[in-house]
């Protein structure tokens, strides 16, 4: 097995994984997880921060760009894994508002996904994207877009279905069908209780000294329950509970593979390790939410 040397060096703020969470319902916020593994003492570990501001903003338009922040730090005995990855970059949105009911949507980042020993230009995921928004009533819109991404184990298509849907004024299912949806009830202004689904893959560059094209790929389902407390006008604490099913796998040769969603089309190339984590989770975070 290829063996990967723990780094515990970080720089800065990081981008926004564009795919994923990074909505511009919530333009900044804060996270932690932690996924306990089945022998004693071994865990998976993510910190996560956003953040999304404006650049020029008119009547008809709207463009943003930020930073953010992601770490993966695994810990496993069993398979002599322990590491930590980072992904800094910057995404950007533009939105023009053909009127008050349809727009377009653009969206985009690069980041650089390794352990950060040494930093390469190849050590780059590319995302583009693009949407059309429809307001159809006051309590529904829907968008529908791509995603492209250039990842290390290939080229990552993903359609999309943005929704932002409020059967009451208590109840709003939002998100980026099929991979990430939230369902959350206001009881009152300060309490609300939810379910958030993700559906996501990502890959990390790996710093090995035998194969120089070596990478680590990762994909996640989660489902978690959720309880939210407003802090402060429109920021929140939360905290969630829930079960994901991860699958870590090393590659030591890049591919031109075609990924649909999160399920590759073809697997042409076979991983020189893998192994996989199901289990409970736990989540705390801050996030600023737009309504």
């Amino acid at each position: 097995m290829i063996k990967i040397y723990k780094y515990a060096v970080v720089a800065t703020i990081i981008m926004m994984t564009v795919v994923t969470k990074a909505q511009e319902k919530q333009p900044v916020g804060l996270s932690y997880s932690y996924y306990p593994l089945k022998e004693n003492n071994d865990y998976i570990q993510q910190l996560q921060f956003k953040l999304l501001l404006p650049i020029a903003k008119s009547e008809t338009s709207f463009l943003g760009t930020g930073i953010g922040f992601l770490q993966e730090n695994i810990h496993s005995s069993p398979n002599n894994f322990t590491d930590q990855f980072y992904a800094i970059g910057i995404p950007f949105l533009y939105q023009y508002r053909f009127n008050n009911s349809k727009s377009i949507q653009l969206i985009g980042n690069v980041s650089i996904n390794s352990t950060f020993k040494k930093v390469t230009f190849d050590d780059a995921v590319y995302v583009l994207g693009a949407s059309y928004i429809h307001q159809y009533s006051k309590k529904l819109k829907l968008g529908y877009g791509v995603v492209y991404v250039r990842q290390f184990f290939g080229n990552q298509i993903v359609p999309l279905l943005n929704i932002n849907y409020k059967p009451s004024d208590k109840w709003t299912i939002s998100g980026r069908f099929p991979v990430h949806m939230q369902s959350i009830y206001a009881f009152n202004k300060k309490n609300q209780v939810g379910i958030e689904w993700r559906l996501l893959t990502n890959s990390f560059r790996l710093d090995d000294e035998v194969y120089e094209e070596a990478y680590i790929k990762n994909r996640n389902a989660s489902l978690q329950f959720l309880y939210r407390f407003q802090l402060w006008k429109q920021s929140f604490l939360s905290m969630g509970l829930g079960y994901s099913n991860r699958l870590y796998e090393v590659y030591t040769e890049p591919s031109s593979n075609i990924t649909l969603i999160t399920f590759p089309l073809k697997d042409n190339i076979a991983p020189l390790e893998k192994f996989d984590n199901k289990g409970m989770f736990l989540e705390v975070g801050m996030n600023y939410i737009l309504f």
